[in-house]
């Protein structure tokens, strides 16, 4: 299968979403172009930002986000995905939907899969940032076990993850202490009750935990929407610790099967066979060393920036791959 990563120029933002959208057509067109006709095309998160209060994906079920985004993004998203379509059949585009503004702790993060039908799968969040859980991100249970958020690609079931949820594959206990809000049915459960820990707050934690490493058990690879990459102090990316515990983990956890991400980058983009979000094939050992694991850094088969340098396209081409 061949899956394409994205890398984009610019920060998450409501008024990015004009330019997003033609970039969308931009991208497919650029691979249709080259001849690569791709699985999947991976994108950043918040590729697109609502910023009307009125929208909550928080406790709906998947059909009416579903309902919910094609109300608000189908006009921007379908003739991308349609002609994207006529390149492969059933292809997907992946991406990163954030409500109240980028990364914003009162709305939704979401990485959706969209088809030439609509928006097929939906991952909600599961695992903020420390920031994010004390601002009050609200996380809903009932996304921990979702099979709403694995999507079928080539026979494989991958996994959409939000964000930090790509660190959520392999540490999902050392994210649970940015938990601090929970959704559960009707009622919201506070991790504190007047300075005190409130123990239904752990218990039900530890039921959606146990939901998420069920779910993990049945995924054969993961594709990430990450929010953004600003620029160090020598003009470079700070993607090394996403690289090393984040996407080359996912990858060891999943049986070494791949783990592609898009990303936003600030102010320009990557250059090329630099900064590569990709991983496939890492062996379980890679779990065991800590801080010393190295990158483990797939090699794409086309790397490409756009007309205009908005966007830098890798496409990657995946097998079947060994239990390790």
């Amino acid at each position: 299968m061949l899956i394409a990563s994205c890398a984009l120029r610019g920060l998450p933002c409501a008024t990015q979403n004009d330019h997003r959208e033609k970039l969308l057509c931009e991208i497919v067109r650029s691979l249709r172009e080259k001849d690569l006709a791709v699985d999947a095309i991976v994108l950043s998160g918040g590729y697109f930002v609502q910023d009307d209060p009125s929208i909550c994906y928080l406790d709906r079920t998947l059909e009416e986000r579903r309902e919910l985004l094609k109300a608000s993004l189908g006009a921007r998203v379908c003739p991308a995905a349609q002609e994207l379509n006529e390149l492969k059949e059933g292809a997907l585009l992946i991406f990163g939907v954030d409500t109240r503004g980028p990364k914003s702790a009162l709305g939704d993060h979401l990485c959706v899969a969209w088809s030439a039908d609509g928006p097929e799968r939906i991952g909600r969040k599961v695992f903020p940032t420390k920031d994010e859980g004390h601002d009050g991100y609200v996380v809903n249970v009932a996304d921990f076990g979702a099979k709403d958020r694995v999507v079928e690609v080539c026979g494989k079931r991958v996994l959409l993850c939000a964000c930090y949820d790509g660190y959520g594959i392999a540490r999902s206990e050392d994210k649970r202490k940015y938990i601090r809000k929970l959704r559960d049915g009707e009622g919201f459960i506070h991790q504190r009750i007047h300075r005190r820990r409130a123990p239904e707050f752990t218990i039900v934690l530890d039921d959606g935990l146990r939901k998420w490493r069920k779910l993990l058990k049945g995924v054969d690879a993961a594709a990430v929407a990450i929010h953004m990459f600003p620029q160090t102090g020598n003009g470079g990316f700070s993607t090394n610790r996403w690289r090393r515990h984040g996407i080359a983990t996912a990858s060891a956890k999943l049986n070494g099967s791949w783990v592609v991400a898009g990303a936003n980058f600030e102010d320009r983009i990557p250059y090329e066979n630099i900064d590569i979000l990709a991983s496939d094939n890492v062996p379980k050992a890679h779990l065991e060393l800590a801080g010393s694991r190295k990158t483990r850094d797939s090699e794409p088969v086309c790397d490409f920036k756009l007309d205009g340098g908005d966007a830098r396209v890798r496409v990657f081409k995946f097998g079947r791959y060994p239990q390790n």
